[in-house]
């Protein structure tokens, strides 16, 4: 069986957030990593202990190369081969809804206490709703508007895509939504 191929650390991680445990936890305790070798390059292997049900996991991915460098957070100019198109748009959502409460636990408080929190949390957020926006674009073939069906490639990404509205895969929206997170990054909110 293929490894699956992950372009970056951060896209693992996100790779096993969203694969949970039968037993429906992502929380994980005892994470051992370790990198080998395979005929087709590296490996990073990741050993944990579901928090929820007690079960042993195991996720192996390969890499791109030694030291991969990326200007973003996820990696490299080509989309993922891990997780698809509308996948990235549920993290991003995902992500945006976290700012969101962030934003309002910390309006709140300002009123309570006059200052602000949880802003690294909530800058984290925003990153993550950025990252994921721009993964999304990846798919979009150079002379295209939109995400072509290929990109939805999990059974999970087939799913997302029929509940979301059409416009959410067509690059003026997606361009929309990362001036907007970039706009509430720049804002500090």
């Amino acid at each position: 069986m293929a490894l699956p191929y992950a372009r970056s650390i951060a896209e693992e991680h996100l790779y096993m957030r969203l694969h949970p445990c039968v037993c429906g936890s992502v929380a994980r305790t005892g994470m051992r990593h370790s990198t080998g070798v395979i005929a087709q390059g590296l490996t990073s292997d990741h050993e944990f202990v579901c928090m929820g049900c007690g079960a042993e996991r195991r996720f192996v991915f390969r890499l791109p190369g030694l030291v991969p460098r990326y200007d973003d957070m996820y990696g490299g100019p080509d989309p993922s081969q891990i997780i698809d198109a509308a996948e990235w748009r549920m993290v991003a959502l995902d992500a945006m809804g976290r700012a969101q409460q962030l934003r309002g636990r910390r309006t709140g408080l300002r009123k309570l206490f006059g200052r602000g929190v949880q802003k690294p949390q909530m800058q984290r957020a925003l990153e993550e709703a950025l990252g994921s926006y721009q993964e999304m674009l990846k798919f979009i073939p150079p002379a295209a508007d939109t995400i072509p069906d290929s990109a939805f490639f999990t059974e999970n990404g087939r799913r997302i895509r029929t509940q979301e509205p059409y416009v959410a895969f067509e690059r003026s929206f997606i361009e929309a939504m990362i001036d907007g997170v970039r706009s509430d990054l720049a804002d500090g909110r």
